[in-house]
């Protein structure tokens, strides 16, 4: 086992809130947080191929400590957890799990109507088909969602739909994490922005952070993937958009697809 940092990986499918749990998180004065633009996958491939991470870490680590605000640049501390905001890292759960590194896991649970109309209105990413080619590329994934890979080809598939099918298929593999020996802790949108401050310190406890109350507005700024303001505190204010964005057709064949894994996670309908 290794003796570095504890890398966290936060998890579960775009637009679930991993950006907000891998900012909580990485608030805390002992971590850093490596997003998606900032090498955040690459140190993901090291963990899954198990090759080496500490030279991977080296190389990125300082254009990750520019978003933050606080003494942290400056006094260049190695920090004891190394969060990585890796939605994609989703995809390969028999490789982490087989990972010599020390890691800890939380996974980002979120109603599919919001997940929707949150990946709808974000035009400049192509989620269905990144998603796509990313599931074609997991060994892991192929085979177990061959039938979902060729729906999501489909150029005839709603957009709405193929949302749908990506998050049923992403966040139910919280079952592969949210068991031994990932033991990953299952986090809901709805609930963290309730009481941020309690799902703070319940992720603090499950990664082996000590408690310590720094929120992410007052220590991070710029902006994180998805165009999401680093300087902003927790709310939810953008739950309960998707009222208006689907047509009671599309809301049908969303809850056909989706609706048996929302009953399973308590998501009411």
């Amino acid at each position: 086992m290794s003796s570095g940092p504890r890398y966290v990986l936060v998890l579960g499918c775009q637009r679930s809130g991993t950006t907000l749990m891998g900012q909580m998180l990485g608030a805390h004065p002992d971590a850093l947080l490596i997003d998606e633009d900032e090498g955040a996958y690459k140190l993901v491939n090291a963990l899954v191929q198990g090759d080496p991470v500490e030279p991977v870490f080296d190389e990125f680590a300082p254009r990750a400590l520019r978003k933050y605000a606080d003494a942290r640049q400056r006094e260049g501390r190695a920090p004891t957890h190394v969060v990585l905001k890796a939605p994609n890292a989703t995809f390969h759960p028999q490789a982490l799990a087989r990972s010599a590194q020390p890691l800890a896991c939380v996974f980002a649970l979120r109603d599919v109507r919001e997940v929707a109309h949150s990946m709808a209105s974000l035009q400049a990413v192509p989620f269905l088909e990144n998603q796509r080619r990313k599931l074609e590329q997991a060994p892991e994934m192929a085979d177990r969602f061959a039938s979902q890979i060729r729906r999501l080809a489909d150029p005839t598939l709603p957009a709405s739909l193929g949302h749908a099918i990506i998050w049923t298929l992403k966040s139910g593999l919280y079952r592969d994490f949210c068991t031994p020996p990932l033991d990953a802790l299952p986090v809901r949108y709805d609930r963290l922005v309730e009481d941020p401050a309690g799902w703070l310190a319940r992720m603090q406890a499950h990664v082996g952070l000590p408690q310590a109350p720094h929120a992410h507005h007052e220590v991070m700024q710029g902006l994180a993937v998805g165009d999401t303001q680093r300087g902003r505190a927790v709310d939810g204010d953008s739950r309960g958009k998707w009222k208006d964005a689907f047509t009671a057709q599309e809301l049908d064949a969303i809850q056909a697809e989706a609706g048996p894994l929302m009953a399973e996670l308590g998501l009411p309908w």
